[in-house]
Order: C-alpha cells, then sequence, then structure tokens
C-alpha cells in the first residue's frame, strides 16, 4: 500500500527531523501547498517551494499537494489567477496531485473561516471556477511528460538540528538558519535551477555541488560523508556560522570548521561583529543599549573586481593551504574571505560569511561559469520556466505584471493553440505550456 502523509515537519515549535527517518515511511511525499494569498510575499512563495523540495528529499518520488490553498484564516480569496499560477508552479516543483483545501466552507470548528471553493451555504464561488479551469488544462496536460521528473546536479543541506540548536542561542547566531538556506535557495530559484534537499548523515544522490548553509552542528557521519564526497571529485560551498557543534551541541576544541578545517584547508580565527552587539544576558549586572555603533559598509575584492556591501558579521579566515579567491578590507588590510582547497578529485570552497551576503551569489556564478553545475533556463525576474521533457516547456509568471520577453523557440501552445517563434506573453500570474518544434 502506497503511503503519503500531510504533516507539519517544517513548524518551528512542533516540527521534527523529517529527512532522518522519511525514507521508513513515504511512498509519495505529500505536502500542504500554502504560499500565502498574496504572491507579493516572495519569502512565502519561496517557502513553499522549498518546503517542497524538502519533503521530495531524495526520494525521487512526484509530490502529492493533499492540501492545496483556497482561502486561508480570514480572507476569502487572492487575486483571480494567482490559484492558477500556483497550481503550475507546483507541477515544476515536481507536484502529481494538487487537491484543494477545502472544498466546501466548514460551518464549524477552527477552520471554519478558512475559505474553501464552495461557500459556507454551498454556493460556487470564484475560486471553483478558477480550480475548474485548472482542471481541463491539467486534463490536455496529462501525457505531456507529467509528473515532472528531475535529477538535480545540486543538493542543498539542510540540519533539523541545527535549527534548533542555533535557534536556541540568538546572541551567537544572529542570522537565522531558515533564512540563510532560503537565501541560497532563491539564487537557484531565480535561475531556474533544480535542487534536492539533503541530509548529510545520509546523501543518497549524484551530485556536482553540495552547499551547507550556516549548518553549526557537525556530527561525525556527515563530516565523514562531505569528505567523501569531495574526495570523489564533488565541489563543496560552506558558508560563515558552520561545522561549529558537534552533535551534542557542544562546540569543537579543535579549530573551526570542527571536524573540516583539513578539507577547506583553513582555520577560522575568530570573528568580527560589525553593528554593535548586546548580549540578552547583560553580564556584571549592568544595564547595556544596543545605540547605533556601526563599521558600515566593506570592500570585496574578487577576481579583479571590487564590491561595496553590508554585513553584520565576518569571520576571520587564516589560511592553511588554501588558495584565496577573495578578500575584504579590514583593518587597513586585506583578509581572505572567500578560499577553496582541493581534496582529493574535489574542491572545497568556504566562506567567512553569512549565507545572505553577496558574495555568496558571486561565488555561485563563478562556479557555473566554471561548468561545475549547469546553468538554468534564462527569464525575466518572476518568471519560472523547466523544460519537461525533450518536447516541453512550461513557463509560470509569479508576479502580478504582465510579462513579454525574447525567448527562441518554434513552437506550440497547448493551452491555447497560439504559436510561439521569438517572443512569449504572458498575462499577470500567467502561465504557458509550448510544445516545441524546434529550439532557436
Amino acid at each position: 500500500i502506497a503511503t503519503s502523509t500531510n504533516h507539519w515537519a517544517e513548524h518551528p515549535q512542533v516540527g521534527f527531523d523529517y529527512l532522518k527517518s522519511y525514507g521508513d515511511y513515504v511512498d509519495y511525499p505529500g505536502i500542504g501547498f500554502y504560499p500565502g494569498i498574496y504572491p507579493e510575499d516572495r519569502r512565502s512563495l519561496l517557502g513553499a517551494c522549498f518546503n517542497t523540495d524538502h519533503r521530495i528529499a531524495e526520494r525521487q518520488a512526484p509530490m502529492w499537494c493533499l492540501e492545496f490553498q483556497t482561502g486561508t484564516f480570514g480572507a476569502y480569496a487572492p487575486k483571480p489567477g494567482v490559484l492558477r499560477m500556483y497550481a503550475y508552479l507546483s507541477l515544476i516543483y515536481r507536484s502529481q496531485v494538487v487537491c484543494a483545501w477545502t472544498w466546501r466552507s466548514m460551518l464549524g470548528g477552527e477552520e471554519q473561516y478558512f475559505f474553501g471553493l464552495l461557500d459556507h451555504d454551498g454556493t460556487t464561488s470564484v475560486k471553483y471556477e478558477e480550480f475548474k479551469k485548472i482542471s481541463e488544462e491539467f486534463k490536455i496536460l496529462s501525457h505531456s511528460g507529467f509528473p515532472r521528473e528531475s535529477q538535480p546536479e545540486v543538493a542543498l543541506a539542510y540540519s533539523y538540528e541545527s535549527m534548533v540548536s542555533s535557534g536556541n542561542n540568538p546572541d551567537f547566531y544572529k542570522q537565522n538558519y531558515i533564512d540563510q538556506n532560503l537565501a541560497v535557495y532563491n539564487w537557484f530559484f531565480e535561475r531556474n535551477i533544480d535542487l534536492n534537499i539533503v541530509d548529510t548523515r545520509n546523501i543518497r544522490g549524484d551530485y556536482r555541488l553540495l552547499v551547507i548553509a550556516g549548518q553549526n552542528l557537525m556530527d561525525n557521519d556527515s563530516a565523514e560523508n562531505i569528505r567523501a564526497f569531495v574526495r570523489d571529485g564533488g565541489t563543496i560551498v560552506m558558508t560563515g556560522y558552520s561545522s561549529i557543534v558537534n552533535e551534542n551541541n557542544t562546540v569543537f576544541s579543535e579549530p573551526l570548521p570542527g571536524r573540516l578545517s583539513d578539507l577547506f584547508g583553513i582555520e577560522i580565527r575568530g570573528f568580527e561583529r560589525r553593528e554593535h552587539h548586546v548580549p540578552s544576558v547583560n553580564e556584571g549586572g549592568l544595564a547595556k543599549s544596543a545605540g547605533v555603533a556601526s563599521n558600515g559598509s566593506i570592500n570585496f575584492h574578487f577576481q579583479d573586481c571590487v564590491e561595496e556591501f553590508d554585513t553584520s558579521y565576518l569571520e576571520l579566515i587564516k589560511a592553511k593551504g588554501a588558495e584565496i579567491l577573495g578578500s575584504v578590507d579590514y583593518q587597513d588590510q586585506q583578509v581572505p574571505v572567500v578560499t577553496v582547497n582541493s581534496y582529493g578529485a574535489g574542491s572545497a570552497v568556504y566562506i567567512g560569511l553569512p549565507a545572505g551576503s553577496p558574495v555568496t551569489g558571486k561565488v555561485f556564478d563563478w562556479l557555473c561559469e566554471k561548468h561545475v553545475f549547469s546553468s538554468g533556463l534564462v527569464t525575466p525576474k518572476g518568471i519560472c520556466a523547466r523544460n519537461i521533457g525533450k518536447e516541453h516547456i512550461l513557463f509560470v509568471n509569479t508576479t502580478g505584471e504582465a510579462k513579454t520577453f525574447e525567448y527562441q523557440i518554434c513552437g506550440s501552445s497547448l493551452l491555447t493553440g497560439a504559436e510561439c517563434y521569438d517572443e512569449i506573453y504572458l498575462e499577470p500570474y500567467g502561465s504557458d505550456f509550448f510544445h516545441i518544434e524546434k529550439k532557436g
């Protein structure tokens, strides 16, 4: 019997370590797909896709959206077209099943104001008509390569234990763990590049790039798997705040990044807060105030270019065999901030900044140019796109603005019948699905 479940593993208070055990009980990943009723809230939209990839993990089975946004607590409906856009976005993110939550608005209980496709009196709503259109279109596309399959070259590590342990120490871990991972995820999201979210204790797939963003907890199994991944030819990028404590949430007595300093060919010799720091516990019994003191912006040197940006946290890296790729101006000198070390057949890149800094994106750009991983389909900002098999391509406009852009394909829309040669038009929150006759 195939099993799916709509749990809430990501819940910050009552979640659980899904990646540790999902292989024992999940045949088809299940989720409540809830980006919210305002797709302009990009963090929520991004988070819904991140959660989908997290649930799929490395199962490589299609996602079942056992609950799918209709209304929300106290709000009747999103703008017209948003639900259809969400449905097509879920197809890009490997969905097979889209079940509206809920069918008829409930007459009682805690979700009686979570509005469904039918009103409380059983009358159909505008959302019903939108889901009817989704159903009709999905039927047309049912034999066109769905559910979408993907074999990502990129893996993003996720650690539930790191989320908990770093979240319980906000005086030190000032950059939220989830926000750091979403910042990395967003870079790939905007470039239409697939990735899998993996557990470093048990990496199952074959990847070319592994990204570890602010994973403070580094157990021995993870360290050995990471070491083997690089030794066998993979490339790893790890950012600041990573590998600071062991599996018991105890700080390493060895040089940081603990258990991996030789892999990266560096030692972290301290850090700087580039803004006024006041701990939550006022040591000495003296009340202290945050003030407004800040060291301001910092210059980043990378590949003969200099870029100025702000950061509140900077790790002081000492190269111990690693090559220095990038540096920052610090106390009248340039100090390493990006390093790369050869290890076995692979490479280990370290960034001494939180994952949300612009430096992370610069490093990904550099790795993509070096063909460490493949680039995605190039589209305007806000347009998600994927090839569906060898003969089809799906475009989804996640914004409330109409988009017209050049795209060199020769084909026709399976939804409208319109032909496409070198330009694509998508209405606000619009989607289109093309059969490709010839690529330009």
